[in-house]
C-alpha cells in the first residue's frame, strides 16, 4: 500500500498556525481542518515560531532550498 502525499495550501497552514496560537491543541486543530497527520500541525508551527513560514509555500515532499539554484 503506498500512501498519497496530501497537499495542504498555504490558507490552510495559516489558519493551524491561528489556531494553535489561540490555544486550540493538536488534535483540535486535525478535526476542524481535516488534517490527518499531526506532525504536519507541529512542523508548520514550528516554522512559523522560526519565522520560517516561507516554507508554507514549498512543494510536498521537497527539500526547501531558499535562495539555493
Amino acid at each position: 500500500m503506498v500512501k498519497k502525499r496530501v497537499a495542504y495550501s498555504v490558507d490552510t497552514k495559516n489558519k493551524a498556525v491561528e489556531m494553535k496560537l489561540q490555544g486550540y491543541t493538536t488534535k483540535q486543530v486535525m478535526q476542524e481542518l481535516n488534517i490527518k497527520n499531526e506532525t504536519q500541525v507541529e512542523t508548520w508551527f514550528r516554522w512559523y515560531k522560526n519565522g520560517e513560514t516561507h516554507r508554507f509555500h514549498q512543494q510536498v515532499g521537497k527539500q526547501y532550498s531558499y535562495e539555493k539554484g
